[in-house]
């Protein structure tokens, strides 16, 4: 599931200050640095707040220690889905036709957004998937996605 942002503002402005690097250099820095990434969220990419802020943090960061590895933990997604796998292996399997496959797949997605949007989409797409696995396979064995519940 999408995880919260931990800050690291308050270590990169002290690790900058011992750099030499004044205040009013960071804040520019900085600032420059998150209005490109909001501006690029309003007009892009559909991103958390969360996301915003590392993003900014890590551009900032990288311009000041580009050799060195930065400490935040990206937010975003990090389920691997098995859709394309599962869609493929579904064409070949079962002899339906594409139309039919993505009829069950909508379905599958339905019935997941309905119990569980509120836990996010990355909740929803393994949810989907895992139902689309048992509708086609569940007598080989079980859906290999691993829940982002418990990632």
């Amino acid at each position: 599931m999408t995880r919260f942002y931990t800050s690291q503002l308050g270590l990169i402005k002290r690790l900058a200050a011992e750099a030499g690097i004044d205040d009013d250099a960071f804040n520019e820095r900085f600032m420059t640095n998150l209005n490109n990434v909001y501006r690029h969220r309003q007009t892009a990419a559909v991103v958390t707040f969360d996301t915003v802020y590392y993003l900014a943090e890590k551009d900032t960061w990288e311009q000041i220690w580009p050799r060195t590895l930065f400490p935040g933990t990206d937010p975003r997604t990090s389920y691997n889905s098995f859709l394309p796998t599962l869609l493929q292996q579904a064409r070949k399997e079962t002899g339906m036709k594409e139309v039919e496959i993505h009829n069950i797949w909508m379905k599958c997605l339905e019935d997941s957004r309905e119990s569980c949007l509120h836990l996010g989409m990355e909740v929803v797409q393994y949810e989907a998937e895992k139902k689309f696995w048992e509708l086609h396979w569940s007598d080989i064995g079980s859906f290999e996605g691993q829940d982002p519940r418990t990632a």
